[in-house]
């Protein structure tokens, strides 16, 4: 199948087993939709690879580095981990966002950093409780996004307005202030 419009699926460099395993779960239902990137981590790959669809429509990678903001900037759908590094590449590239942070992590910075792009309707935030037995709250909030052009178009608009391309000369600056 054809299609244009594109999930793409980043659980960062090692991976996110929860997330990796319910795409897997959903790919099906999603290329019925979309194709899909899906950034599955290095550390994943090999499990994974024989479990994914067979389709040209399904790109499996276990690393991007080079081109990963090429993949954020064609996506329709973004899914990612809510690291700083991931936000700020999403809401440079104002992809509609699906955040599931990882609330594991010492101190909750995933948490708390989904937090501040849900609070300001920036993302859709899932915790990935809901997903661990099934897949299907994953699944429709994707689909939802895809089949809503508008509420995609407003997460894209919002999550924009939290991105800081001058950030590196406000910071230079600060140094320069502080310095004087």
């Amino acid at each position: 199948m054809k299609t244009s419009a594109r999930v793409v699926v980043v659980g960062g460099g090692l991976g996110a087993k929860p997330i990796n395993q319910a795409i897997v779960e959903i790919a099906q239902q999603l290329l019925s939709k979309s194709s899909v990137v899906h950034v599955c981590g290095r550390n994943q790959y090999e499990s994974l690879k024989d479990k994914v669809p067979g389709s040209p429509q399904y790109q499996l990678k276990p690393f991007v580095n080079e081109r990963l903001a090429d993949y954020l900037a064609a996506a329709d759908v973004l899914v990612t981990r809510a690291g700083a590094s991931a936000l700020a590449e999403a809401a440079s590239v104002g992809a509609a966002t699906i955040i599931i942070p990882n609330d594991k992590l010492v101190g909750g910075h995933q948490t708390k950093n989904a937090s501040v792009y849900a609070d300001v309707g920036a993302a859709i935030v899932l915790s990935e409780d809901k997903f661990v037995n099934t897949s299907e709250v994953l699944l429709e909030t994707i689909i939802r996004l895809l089949d809503h052009v508008e509420l995609r178009e407003s997460l894209s608009k919002k999550i924009r307005q939290l991105a800081r391309p001058d950030a590196a000369r406000q910071v230079a600056e600060l140094i320069v202030r502080a310095a004087r």
